[in-house]
């Protein structure tokens, strides 16, 4: 976060502290017995999330459209309000830790493409909501200046990148151009895992309704490619029923042979923006299959 002096510095600090121990106090005495009512302690969520958002609209660098941040704004507060409430339950004792964005958005224009993880491979417990990734993304991500992203551990993304690299084609992973983020928002080592738990299932149907409004009332891409076609696009398309949905084994020509990748690709229509299920970036796929699907994505983004 850039702050134009100490003193804004220091007023922050302590307008978020004071945020923050409010709402502490809206679910816990100072024996950690909780004594709230839920009426006075969703006041006080509210209050914490009302005072992040005004730190972040006053000192965030990030540019926007009035209308566009005055919705994302409403749609942070009722999905933190959302998680707050079910992920220290969910699955029993210690809940599940939670992550929704792993880039900042874009609320100055429509992105070029939304890329779209189905959910966090983090088996953790609850671990509190951290309001400032909703607005400067993951600070790994940004780590070392952008670069921490194209090497270890960040290997679903620099595959996916040196692939457009090699198709001239890198500026919908450019900064600016695209958000990057999960569709469900609890996290587990594998997806069974997590619908295996006791009422995953309305947890994880109003994650995807939360995505759902994000992509059509604020982001509204050109495109929108899903990390895996099992487990994300098939998953989504289950609830969301995309339109038009065709599946295919992309190609290319290469000197003079034609290359057919071995890997099932999806495209269909999430209202009217165009969806893209390739294979999930961590896979073992040969680089000369990564270059067909990489042309693929190119044609499909920029036609």
């Amino acid at each position: 976060m850039v702050y134009p002096n100490r003193w804004n510095y220091r007023c922050s600090e302590i307008l978020y502290t004071y945020s923050a121990w409010g709402f502490g106090v809206a679910r816990f005495d100072g024996q950690g017995f909780a004594r709230a009512s839920g009426s006075e302690a969703s006041d006080r969520i509210g209050l914490h999330v009302f005072f992040v958002l005004w730190l972040q609209g006053v000192h965030s660098p990030l540019t926007h459209h009035p209308m566009n941040r005055e919705i994302y704004d409403k749609w942070v507060k009722d999905v933190c309000h959302f998680l707050e409430e079910t992920a220290p339950i969910l699955g029993g004792k210690g809940g599940r830790c939670c992550s929704v964005m792993q880039s900042a958005p874009i609320l100055d224009k429509h992105p070029d493409v939304v890329f779209l993880g189905y959910n966090a491979h983090e088996d953790w417990g609850f671990n509190g909501i951290d309001y400032t990734r909703f607005y400067q993304g993951n600070p790994a991500f940004y780590a070392d200046n952008g670069q921490a992203r194209h090497k270890d551990p960040w290997r679903i993304w620099y595959k996916l990148y040196n692939a457009m690299k090699w198709a001239k084609c890198t500026t919908p992973m450019e900064e600016g151009n695209f958000v990057f983020m999960n569709a469900v928002y609890f996290g587990s080592s594998t997806i069974k895992q997590l619908e295996n738990l006791p009422k995953s299932k309305n947890a994880i149907d109003k994650c995807i309704q939360f995505t759902h409004r994000l992509l059509m009332e604020v982001l509204r891409p050109k495109c929108i490619i899903c990390f895996s076609v099992q487990n994300c696009f098939n998953l989504l398309d289950k609830q969301i029923k995309f339109s038009e949905v065709t599946s295919l084994y992309s190609q290319r020509i290469a000197g003079d042979k034609q290359l057919v990748s071995k890997h099932l690709v999806k495209r269909g229509y999430w209202n009217n923006i165009k969806v893209l299920g390739i294979p999930h970036p961590s896979s073992a796929i040969s680089n000369d299959d990564w270059g067909t699907i990489a042309l693929f994505r190119k044609n499909e983004i920029y036609p």
